[in-house]
């Protein structure tokens, strides 16, 4: 019922959020013309701890199925026994949490980036439907990889689809 006058909008999508210095200079920033968040170096992909204890051949041989399975790896709970594997492989690099209960050998996430980064490029986005057609996967797996995306800040969600941040 209200009406401003004499306002400009600097981001027609904001989330909601209450009085912060941080959000103050994020609005400053977008009025100025300038990416809502300032740049951050990429951080650097995980490697093997020097810490790491080496793994044992029980994990090692996991790491070769998750590799096998490439874009679609089993679900914890189907990995049975080997499941208790995973936090030691997720610490040597040779495994990374996707979502809830699923972990990707990094070689296949990695593939998969690349596959998500030409259809943005291909299309200026991608859907579920369309990475899950793109892989031959189910609906289940698409989603947390794109979500999983979002949160390394390859893409971002908007709406329904996911956009590259960096063309």
């Amino acid at each position: 019922p209200d009406t401003l006058g004499g306002g400009v909008i600097v981001d027609p999508h904001a989330r909601r959020h209450g009085p912060s210095r941080d959000g103050l200079a994020r609005l400053e920033r977008l009025a100025r013309g300038e990416p809502a968040e300032p740049a951050r170096p990429e951080p650097p992909p995980p490697r093997p701890s020097a810490a790491a204890p080496p793994l044992s051949p029980a994990a090692r041989e996991l790491a070769q199925r998750l590799r096998a399975a490439g874009h679609a790896p089993p679900p914890a709970a189907e990995l049975g026994d080997a499941a208790r594997h995973l936090p030691a492989l997720t610490a040597a690099g040779a495994a990374v949490r996707v979502g809830r209960d699923l972990h990707f050998h990094p070689d296949a996430l990695e593939e998969v980036r690349a596959r998500v980064v030409e259809l943005c490029r291909r299309h200026g986005f991608v859907t579920i439907a369309q990475l899950r057609d793109e892989l031959g996967s189910s609906r289940r797996y698409a989603q947390a990889l794109l979500e999983h995306f979002d949160g390394r800040r390859v893409t971002r969600r908007e709406g329904d689809a996911h956009v590259l941040r960096r063309p």
